[in-house]
This record gives structure tokens, sequence and C-alpha cells, in this order.
């Protein structure tokens, strides 16, 4: 919790203390989630995309005539969903993300265009896997280093692109690579992977 907390404080001290023209929004949506598994080299083919939320605070700092810097804070539902006896089961982590994107911004006549990426920083809090036969309460996920656990710390690197109006409302898709091996067995590496849609508004100009 004590990471989490860096992390929000952070976020709210960039927007305190820049000198630069700053936006501050809040934006929500949906991410199709997947973890991509190897066991000795060998990729696992019975692990599919699982429906999520995602949603948080955005602030843009503005650069210059046509780049900003946007970091934003993000509770994300990732994990992954996995083929078994004739049905899937769904492995639900949850986790705060920290995207710190450089945007490059093209206007339009009812508002801009952007398109940017940058490093993300996650940390994953816990998670469940949801199956016929953990029951309805499911199996809980826990974060450590034994060999059922899962790593807490996930650094990625994310793309985003989309639609700024005029009014404050915007409209963004992203996408975002794990390069952090989550799993603690030996010969096994877990890299988490989703694409998400949001609709965000800017709720304050300076």
């Amino acid at each position: 919790m004590k990471k989490i907390t860096l992390l929000v404080n952070g976020f709210l001290l960039l927007a305190l203390v820049s000198n630069a023209q700053v936006k501050l929004g809040v934006k929500g949506g949906m991410n199709l989630a997947k973890w991509n598994i190897k066991v000795n080299g060998t990729k696992e083919e019975d692990y599919k995309n699982k429906l999520g939320l995602q949603a948080g605070f955005v602030a843009d700092f503005s650069l210059g005539k046509s780049l900003s810097f946007q970091p934003q804070l993000l509770y994300t539902a990732k994990g992954t969903a996995e083929e078994h006896n004739g049905h899937d089961d769904k492995i639900v982590m949850n986790a705060i993300d920290l995207p710190l994107n450089l945007l490059y911004k093209a206007p339009a006549k009812f508002g801009t265009f952007f398109v940017g990426g940058g490093p993300n920083i996650g940390y994953n809090l816990g998670g469940k896997v949801k199956s016929h036969d953990a029951g309805e309460e499911g199996k809980k996920i826990t974060i450590g280093s034994a060999d059922d656990q899962i790593k807490a710390l996930d650094f990625g690197v994310n793309f985003t692109s989309g639609i700024e109006f005029k009014n404050g409302l915007f409209f963004s898709a992203n996408y975002t690579t794990g390069l952090s091996n989550l799993s603690n067995r030996n010969g096994e590496t877990t890299k988490s992977n989703f694409i998400g849609i949001s609709l965000g508004y800017f709720l304050k100009h300076k």
C-alpha cells in the first residue's frame, strides 16, 4: 500500500507544482486483457482475452504547440481467460497502472488528434481465479515470491491514440505490453498485455 500511496502523491505533485498549462480529467472504459505464458520457452496456447474495466485520473501538461506530457493513474482489471474442460476459467488481476505518455497533437476543426506512448508502471494488488472448480467465491491469487503467487511490479510500454474535443471530452485507445515476468515458477514466464478503449473528460484548465 505504501507504493500505491507514493504513486498517488507523485501524480498529484506533478499537477500542483508544474508551471506549464495543465488539464486535469477523469476517464473510464473497457479492456481486453491476456497473459502470454511460456513454459520452458514454449508458448501456452490455451489462454485467451478477458474483458475488464479501467478507470482513473488523467493530467495533461502542455510542452508546446504540438507536444504534451500525459501521466495517468488508473485502476485496471487485468488477467486472462483459460480454456479448461469445455469452458473458460477467468483469472482476474486487480492492478494500479501509471502510464507516462508523451503525446504529439495535431489540430482539427472539432478538436485535436493525438498519438504517443511511454513507459507504464504497474502494481498488482491481487486477484481471483473464477472457475467451476473454485466455486462462486473463486480461488484467491496473492502477491509474493512463492510459486503459486504473482509478483507485484509489472513494468511495460504503453501506446495510445485518440481524439480530444473542444468541450473537454476525449476518446482514447491504448495498447500496453508488459515487460516483467510475473511468474515465480522456474522455467515459466508470464507477461501481461491489454488493449483498452476509454471515454474521458478534462475537468479543469489552467
